[in-house]
């Protein structure tokens, strides 16, 4: 019979525990050593044996993609044991393998997929990358705003939003009012923080541009992902004085822009820190002539 020691401490505690929650005592099947059965342990606590981690294990299978979460859930019930016991599994190195091979599939298949919707541009100076949809609006003349993201020593950041006016007249816009099927969402830039970021890209007496780059919140991302199968999609750049109204639904760029980008962070975030790494390596750097991605640095 397995045995499990279990401290006078232990004993102690459930004992007062019980006693202030007006319980019976448990009753625990104590020998005069003060041991208990790894059975009477399990049962009373719920507690995960080597011997189910072998079997989790042994049913993983033929490795796929779709094999993630049942070598998560191996891996999890493995790093729940007590030291003393993982060394009782006796087919910890199959876990092992089982994880680099699904890893290698993940990189792959991500590496394949990112590579056709993001580009990739280094900061030598800075070091850090920006990854952004590989259609990004080469041309200045142009109202949106675009998600993307950047990777500072091998963490990936949260999600940045660019918010481009461009327009005949200065709005001086300090809030967005998205409106999606009749569904309204206004952000708020705090005034004097607006004023630092708020930005002239260029002027020739009839055109302006007033650009923004901020961390977008999660409501913000929720209504941006609605835009893309919106019937009506406009978002409004509001000023104190004035005011433009941007019709998004109207620009199939705009949606493949979002989906591509949004869809490419959640995926990265949806596996390890290592095939992150390595999908992200993977990518080709490339040099975009766009004004607009410079202001993300």
């Amino acid at each position: 019979m397995k045995l499990v020691k279990i401290s006078k401490t232990m004993v102690a505690g459930l004992c007062i525990a019980a006693t202030l929650a007006g319980a019976a005592l448990p009753t625990m099947a104590l020998s005069p050593a003060g041991y208990t059965s790894l059975a009477q342990l399990e049962k009373e606590n719920e507690v995960t044996t080597p011997e189910q981690v072998e079997t989790q294990i042994n049913q993983i299978g033929p490795i796929t993609l779709e094999s993630a979460t049942a070598i998560a859930n191996a891996q999890g019930a493995y790093d729940s044991l007590p030291d003393e016991w993982k060394a009782m599994v006796s087919n910890y190195e199959t876990l092992k393998l089982a994880t680099e091979e699904l890893e290698d599939l993940q990189v792959e298949n991500l590496t394949k997929k990112l590579s056709k919707s993001l580009y990739k541009e280094h900061d030598d100076v800075e070091n850090f990358d920006i990854y952004y949809w590989s259609k990004w609006p080469l041309s200045t003349q142009t109202t949106f705003i675009l998600p993307y993201f950047c990777v500072k020593n091998d963490e990936i950041q949260p999600i940045r939003l660019i918010y481009t006016y461009y327009g005949g007249n200065w709005i001086f816009w300090n809030s967005i009012v998205y409106s999606v099927d009749g569904e309204v969402y206004k952000k708020y830039f705090n005034t004097e923080s607006s004023q630092k970021v708020l930005k002239e890209i260029g002027s020739n007496y009839t055109t302006v541009w007033e650009v923004r780059d901020e961390i977008a919140d999660p409501v913000e991302i929720e209504m941006l992902k609605k835009s893309v199968s919106a019937k009506k999609a406009v978002y409004r750049f509001k000023g104190s004085d004035s005011q433009y109204d941007y019709q998004m639904s109207s620009y199939q760029n705009d949606r493949e822009a979002i989906t591509k980008v949004l869809d490419a962070y959640e995926s990265l975030m949806a596996v390890s820190p290592n095939v992150q790494k390595r999908v992200l390596e993977n990518l080709e750097s490339h040099k975009l002539g766009s004004k607009f991605v410079k202001i993300a640095y």
